[in-house]
């Protein structure tokens, strides 16, 4: 069974400034590009943060209640390289005002 309490977004600084001064977050332009915000599971974001976010020094990690989306917005994807369920977000932002929780990580670089 999915944990679905929780969803979370690994931003960069200049995603999390974007966030701060408009109130909303549409995405990095990997999200643009596949056309939904990648989101993970708690037990996932050690791996993203490997994988994608290696070269970064800080990075912010937002954690929002999944019951804040509808499920015509948040699905939960299979994605085959890591045989694992992601959760997606389609068509609405991350908004401030929705964020439940914000870890700042400052760390070395790879």
């Amino acid at each position: 069974m999915l944990d679905k309490e929780f969803v979370y977004k690994v931003l960069r600084v200049h995603e999390w400034d974007e966030l701060q001064e408009t109130g909303k977050f549409w995405g990095s332009n990997d999200d643009k590009r596949d056309g939904y915000i990648h989101l993970s599971k708690q037990d996932q974001i050690n791996g993203v943060v490997d994988r994608y976010f290696s070269n970064e020094s800080i990075i912010y990690i937002l954690a929002y209640k999944a019951s804040r989306f509808s499920e015509n917005h948040l699905k939960w994807e299979h994605s085959i390289s890591i045989d694992d369920y992601f959760p997606h977000l389609y068509k609405v932002p991350l908004t401030i005002a929705d964020l439940d929780n914000v870890k700042k990580i400052v760390r070395a670089t790879t």
